[in-house]
């Protein structure tokens, strides 16, 4: 079973946007900064659990521990207890973990964004064949397309077995909920 795309692109933005204002703390260096950071990277380690991700929830709790033994005045790269510079040490080590997780999350936000328009060019080139072919009518196109009349429309269309191809095809990449929505969407750029 795929994960539902739109809902990770969705997410993936959300938890870039929680960390542009975790940035914003971490530039103007406020007292709020750790808690948020914590509380950041405990939504992502169980995001990350919720999706089936285990490399990149690995990856969270690697940077959450590396920052906490930063905040115990451990050095996580050479393990050693610092007695002098401990605030440049944390400073240092938040940088290099707000760094890693955006990293990660562009990284995941790319990935589901290359996906969905990989299929979505695959449905966009479908819908034009099944127009060529007649199985789209203008009459169709010319409709107020609501969710519900193109949910008919998409049944209809899935009888046929070059369509039950392509859509098995799809389902391989994304879930039937990604399908459907960027079937609407191409419908209604094609109305347009």
């Amino acid at each position: 079973m795929q994960f539902f795309l739109h809902y990770k692109v969705q997410q993936v933005n959300y938890f870039l946007s929680r960390l542009s204002n975790l940035n914003e703390l971490f530039k103007n260096k406020k007292f709020q900064f750790e808690k948020e950071f914590y509380t950041l990277t405990d939504s992502l380690i169980n995001y990350f659990e919720q999706v089936g991700d285990s490399s990149n929830q690995s990856e969270a709790e690697q940077i959450r521990n590396t920052f906490q033994m930063s905040n115990e005045g451990v050095d996580p790269i050479k393990l050693e207890l610092i007695k002098t510079y401990r605030r440049v040490m944390k400073r240092t080590t938040a940088f290099h973990c707000l760094s890693r997780i955006t990293e990660i999350l562009q990284n995941e936000l790319q990935k589901a964004k290359s996906k969905l328009e990989q299929a979505e060019q695959t449905i966009g080139q479908l819908v034009l064949s099944l127009i060529q072919a007649g199985a789209i009518t203008p009459e169709e196109l010319s409709e107020d397309l609501d969710q519900e009349k193109l949910e008919i429309i998409w049944h209809r269309l899935s009888q046929n077995e070059n369509v039950k191809l392509h859509e098995r095809n799809l389902k391989l990449t994304i879930a039937v909920e990604d399908i459907f929505l960027l079937f609407t969407s191409v419908m209604l750029k094609i109305k347009d």
